[in-house]
């Protein structure tokens, strides 16, 4: 299972509409592993700071490094590379991580953890291709 930072920040801030969704979506992981790319471990950062404050942030991380579900996945140099071929070939107006979400799940055959749904539709869209 790959995360994104919807999902991510859905889970730790009860006030995010999807919140409840992503307790239960938690909850049915069973013995999956989560990965969770750095780069959307960086923008859930982000986020749940200027939510949350850094206390409440440092706790989050915590919670995830000692999950033994979550693993911070670091991509590799031909990641990065297939990655940017992708973003020359599709030319579509996402974010660096939405294309790196996306490659993943698709590459690593993986479900995705998402609640954005521009994500969702371009991966769609980039299956559709393949």
């Amino acid at each position: 299972m790959i995360a994104d930072s919807s999902f991510l920040i859905a889970l730790f801030i009860e006030e995010d509409g999807n919140h409840e969704n992503a307790i239960i979506d938690f909850s049915n992981v069973g013995d999956n592993i989560i990965l969770i790319p750095d780069r959307v471990l960086e923008e859930t950062f982000t986020v749940v700071t200027y939510k949350k404050g850094i206390l409440y942030t440092i706790g989050v991380l915590e919670r995830i490094r000692l999950n033994k579900k979550c693993v911070i996945y670091h991509l590799s140099a031909s990641e990065q590379e297939a990655i940017i071929a992708l973003i020359n070939k599709l030319k579509i107006r996402i974010s660096f991580i939405d294309y790196c979400v996306a490659y993943l799940t698709i590459a690593k055959d993986e479900e995705l953890l998402c609640y954005d749904k521009e994500i969702i539709s371009f991966k769609k869209k980039y299956e559709s291709m393949l």
